[in-house]
């Protein structure tokens, strides 16, 4: 079996994100803006463009964007969940 390390790193973007990294894959959090635009808009495209004959597509792969809530603190995140397209140290 391969192993697979997760990787904990902050976002080096505005969104102060965290990412974890683990093989091909990325678990990112996201805020409620960029959760919200996800969601309205850009998935719709998105999934409209991979439809539409795009799936070698060089895009990321998004599997899930799910919503986890904390049981005493109520504290919302928002996570995605998406293939690696390119190598990262990571």
């Amino acid at each position: 079996a391969m192993e697979c390390p997760w990787r904990l790193t902050e976002s080096p973007g505005k969104s102060d994100s965290r990412m974890f990294f683990f093989g091909h894959f990325t678990l990112k959090t996201l805020t409620e803006a960029e959760a919200e635009f996800t969601k309205e808009t850009f998935l719709h495209r998105y999934l409209e463009y991979i439809n539409d004959g795009h799936r070698d597509t060089l895009l990321p792969k998004f599997f899930a964007m799910l919503t986890v809530t904390g049981r005493r603190s109520g504290e919302r995140q928002v996570w995605m969940l998406y293939n690696n397209v390119l190598r990262t140290k990571f």
